[in-house]
């Protein structure tokens, strides 16, 4: 609903492409159709179930990545609800999407707010976040490299080095 809201965006001719799961069982389709119904007419795109490679070609052409899994779900309550860690906004950063995503989870981790892409907190936030990225082509650029500096940290490199520096650590203790 917030991008339906975003009318000078659209105006401007900004996209939303949708990329998530629907599940096996009638409650998650029904979810999903539900979705696509809201958005006739509208310059939204569903890409239900992608492939990696599809979702790897969505993120080369986005400028700004969404996440919102956890939001509306308490973390105190429903920590089985947050996005744990959030290899799908690492994955954009690392091809240089600007992530504007729910303040929550795993989230917190990627995303350094207002450095790497922004942390958002209620729906005013995140259609704050995005106008001012879309409204802003210098800043853009500048948080897309920091996105992809930022993803480097979550690199198969890094964890090696990481376990490896871990292991000769605990060889010198022993």
């Amino acid at each position: 609903a917030t991008f339906l809201k975003l009318d000078d965006l659209r105006a401007q001719g900004w996209q939303l492409h949708f990329a998530g799961t629907v599940l096996p069982g009638r409650a998650s389709r029904q979810a999903a159709d539900e979705l696509v119904e809201m958005a006739l007419g509208y310059p939204v795109f569903f890409h239900f179930n992608a492939s990696f490679t599809e979702l790897r070609d969505l993120y080369r052409r986005a400028s700004i990545y969404w996440h919102a899994t956890g939001y509306g779900w308490p973390a105190e309550r429903y920590p089985e609800r947050q996005e744990h860690f959030g290899i799908t906004t690492v994955e954009a950063m690392s091809a240089g999407v600007v992530p504007v995503v729910v303040n929550t989870g795993g989230q917190r981790e990627s995303v350094t707010h207002g450095v790497s892409g922004y942390l958002w907190d209620d729906l005013d936030g995140l259609q704050e976040y995005t106008q001012h990225l879309a409204s802003d082509a210098g800043l853009q650029r500048q948080m897309s490299k920091q996105a992809v500096s930022a993803s480097g940290r979550f690199s198969r490199g890094q964890f090696v080095s990481r376990v490896e520096g871990l292991v000769t650590r605990l060889l010198a203790e022993t």
